[in-house]
């Protein structure tokens, strides 16, 4: 695990009174995941190994850069195996989420897409699919519709963000 990276991201973390934590201001503050997701994802990353990443709602590039933490330590690790990408995708273009991935040394394995995750190109394969985007039930089936056929077959994660804290979500999921 890269400690140096974790450290860049944990700098202003404040508790959320609800067992969790909350990134600076300077990275989403309570508009990103948790820095507990965070950790979960990297660790699934980690785990599962997947060559290909789908991530909706980009927003700051946290998700992003800790699950992109977790494909260049699985390149570094496995390096007989092919390098693991990350597309991201979200309507608004953030200025923030580059320089993040920068500094984090993880922008070789994103590749960005400003655009609506209902018409943005869809990558084959998806090993791991994270849905973040817009949280009403009807864009959350869209966007399920819209990336399915292109999961792999044999193996695939879909996860969904904000399904508590939203209850827009709950029906679709």
């Amino acid at each position: 695990m890269n400690l140096d990276a974790w450290r860049i991201l944990m700098e202003g973390l404040t508790p959320d009174g609800v067992d969790c934590h909350s990134y600076s201001p300077a990275l989403g503050n309570g508009s990103t995941v948790e820095f507990e997701t965070s950790l979960f994802l990297h660790s699934l990353v980690r785990r599962f190994n997947p060559l290909v990443i789908c991530d909706t709602g980009t927003h700051y590039g946290v998700a992003t850069a800790c699950m992109a933490l977790g494909l260049k330590e699985n390149w570094v690790d496995y390096q007989h195996k092919p390098m693991g990408v990350i597309y991201t995708v979200d309507s608004g273009n953030y200025p923030q989420n580059e320089p993040l991935w920068e500094k984090l040394g993880v922008r070789e394995f994103v590749r960005k897409a400003v655009s609506d995750s209902l018409v943005a190109p869809v990558p084959s394969n998806i090993d791991m699919l994270f849905l973040d985007s817009d949280h009403e039930t009807s864009h959350i089936i869209a966007e399920w519709k819209h990336f399915a056929p292109s999961l792999n077959r044999k193996r695939a994660l879909v996860l969904n963000h904000d399904t508590q804290l939203d209850p827009r979500s709950g029906e679709a999921i």
